[in-house]
């Protein structure tokens, strides 16, 4: 089957369910029908989409279409089709007459005439109609034949989003932002459904898109490892400057960086907070038959048997790095009934059994015994054992990085964490997530602040390593001395 292969990228996963219809459109109260007889069937796309801009598509909004088959390698190239208010369209767009012709089908958004994009530039403006035009989107499907049924195509975010939210301590109102350092163009395989971000390019600032003037704005950027500078000037004149660590922004995830400013300095903080645009959720890790982690790890891994911490036995297993893990979350609380400062529960209100599942939440003190993270101590804290069982620590990034590299296909299912809540101490509450999250024990401190570095399992099977504010709470699990 022909696919459509136009440059080399890479990108995460976010899924917008669409629907392609296929047929003679019907008036008034007649339905879509089609015999093996016809021929020559009009071609319709009526999509559901999330969008960075809003839940649906606009009236006049154009998408790209191109369809290839066995027979013809290229029957529709870079068709644009245009939204209607119910469906896209284009006068005089048919089916090939060949019903039992399977075909691939590839669509992108925003459409651009002078071909199937290879490349893709953000705004740097995006104040106004940049940020819009910067949020790109595609979709494939494969294996279809002409029909009047409905047909589904996954729609995918290919770039990242950043919100800014400022709290304004200063005497004066803000007049202009900019966000720094980023690299504004990315190379597009469409038929792959990446983009790859082309770093040998210098980075720039831009302009973010207002939600409301001094207080939140958002902008699009692609996906890529970056070390973000925010940049803020006001009505007394000054420009405030502020430096963030590094940090990886990936494929269709929105991320939040709070901001403080006052007449004397700014803060930044790039939140932890991390949330899909849109997300179906995970798939529990205990099936219909009352079967739960440790026996999904007996047969995705070499099963040992279990450790024991403060009474609670944790099922451990030996993963294809060859260490050994904790296969669940840690819920050791050293003060024994009440919980230790730097220890929360997974949820408000967890039940036992809830505690037992997720395990509980700690923040990177309290975990490892630091009272500060500093230039001076990291090294020593890194690795240590903390809360764990003797002979046993928590991870460090490194130990996190040979983990995910033994598992390119995904890790066994029964092995991600499940993180439903993490807690936010700057605004005192729990932070839903989509995505399993566990602590390291390397901390990421400069001159400003200090971080630690956290895994992420996103649903989709991919991970990554991020850093987060150190006073945030997050789950945990241990790793056997080698």
């Amino acid at each position: 089957m022909q696919r459509f292969i136009y440059s080399k990228g890479s990108i995460g996963m976010l899924l917008v369910a669409v629907t392609v219809l296929f047929g003679a459109c019907k008036t008034g109260s007649e339905a879509w029908e089609q015999t093996e007889s016809q021929r020559n069937l009009p071609l319709y796309i009526a999509p559901e989409i999330s969008r960075v801009v809003g839940t649906t598509f606009s009236e006049g909004d154009q998408i790209g279409l191109s369809i290839a088959n066995s027979e013809d390698s290229a029957y529709l190239t870079n068709r644009k089709l245009i939204y209607n208010g119910s469906y896209f369209t284009a006068e005089g767009l048919l089916w090939y007459d060949n019903i039992n012709l399977k075909a691939d089908l590839m669509a992108y958004y925003p459409y651009n005439a002078s071909g199937v994009p290879e490349s893709f530039r953000i705004a740097e403006d995006q104040s106004a109609e940049g940020y819009e035009a910067s949020d790109l989107l595609a979709a494939t499907a494969t294996g279809i034949t002409p029909t009047a049924s409905p047909v589904k195509m996954t729609f995918h975010h290919l770039l990242s989003r950043i919100e800014i939210q400022i709290e304004n301590l200063s005497s004066a109102e803000i007049t202009s932002i900019k966000v720094g350092g980023v690299r504004p163009e990315a190379d597009i395989d469409l038929d792959a459904l990446k983009a790859s971000v082309r770093s040998s390019l210098p980075a720039q600032e831009i302009t973010p898109h207002a939600v409301t003037a001094g207080e939140h704005y958002r902008v699009v950027v692609v996906p890529q490892e970056l070390a973000l500078t925010i940049r803020i000037t006001t009505s007394h004149g000054k420009q405030y400057d502020y430096n963030m660590v590094q940090t990886t922004l990936l494929p269709a995830t929105s991320y939040t960086i709070e901001v403080s400013l006052t007449d004397l300095d700014l803060e930044a903080v790039l939140s932890a907070d991390i949330e899909e645009w849109t997300s179906g959720g995970k798939i529990p890790q205990e099936d219909a038959s009352g079967n739960g982690i440790k026996d999904e790890v007996e047969n995705d891994s070499s099963s040992e048997e279990t450790i024991s911490l403060g009474g609670v036995e944790y099922a451990i297993c030996t993963m294809a790095d060859g260490r050994v893990w904790m296969a669940e979350n840690l819920r050791y609380n050293p003060s024994g009934e009440s919980l230790a400062e730097g220890i929360l529960l997974p949820k408000e209100e967890a039940t036992e059994e809830e505690v037992a599942q997720y395990g509980l939440l700690y923040t990177i003190h309290t975990i490892l015994g630091v009272e500060e993270i500093t230039t001076d101590n990291a090294a020593a804290i890194e690795g240590t054992q903390g809360l764990c069982p003797e002979g046993w620590h928590l991870p460090t990034e490194a130990e996190f990085r040979s983990l995910f590299a033994a598992y390119p296909d995904g890790l066994p299912a029964a092995f991600v964490p499940e993180t439903p809540y993490t807690y936010s101490t700057s605004n005192s509450k729990y932070v839903s997530s989509s995505d399993g999250l566990l602590l390291t024990s390397t901390p990421t401190p400069n001159a400003r602040a200090s971080r630690i570095q956290v895994a992420i399992f996103y649903s989709d099977g991919a991970t990554s390593i991020t850093h987060i504010d150190n006073k945030n709470l997050f789950p945990a699990r241990c790793i056997r001395d080698e």
